[in-house]
């Protein structure tokens, strides 16, 4: 899967799969990893680089899991959200 994509492809999907893209504007993504705007726009396109975006998002999520369960148990008792509860027990 890594040759699938170019570099600036892989830098592009590397930025978007941060949390809430890093704060950069898609003008700035773009800038930032060396192509026009509407290259980007191009590429989110393609299922092939939205999945790769998605994959990336797990592989970074993934390591916090443990984190984000811990919290939603102080969530819930600390607030008394049931909502939270019933997710959490789903």
């Amino acid at each position: 899967m890594a040759g699938k994509f170019s570099e600036k492809q892989w830098a592009a999907i590397t930025i978007l799969a941060q949390p809430k893209r890093a704060g950069l504007t898609y003008e700035q993504i773009a800038e930032k990893v060396g192509v026009a705007k509407s290259t980007l726009f191009e590429w989110k396109k393609r299922d092939d680089f939205n999945n790769a975006v998605k994959d990336e998002i797990v592989r970074n999520t993934i390591d916090r899991l443990p984190d984000v369960l811990e919290s939603v148990q102080e969530h819930i008792i600390n607030d008394g959200n049931a909502a939270m509860l019933r997710t959490f027990l789903q």
